[in-house]
């Protein structure tokens, strides 16, 4: 009894865990909790890669510093 009693919680469990991670669910929560939207053309940010340097967006912003692989992604 005990026994049925685990297995019927466990595949309860694991379908509710199926459940949280649909796509469907975290784009939700992505809008709802955290505010966040798909990104368009007003709202993103295109970077040049320079081969001379410094870029210069890390001039004008401290916070953005220059990758030291070449322009590849490691």
């Amino acid at each position: 009894a005990e026994g049925r009693r685990l297995d019927t919680e466990r595949d309860r469990l694991q379908v509710e865990r199926r459940a949280q991670a649909t796509p469907q669910r975290v784009e939700r929560l992505a809008r709802e909790r955290l505010q966040m939207r798909p990104p368009t053309p007003a709202i993103t940010h295109y970077v040049a890669y320079s081969d001379g340097g410094a870029d210069a967006s890390a001039a004008t912003n401290p916070a953005v510093q220059p990758r030291e692989t070449g322009g590849r992604v490691p």
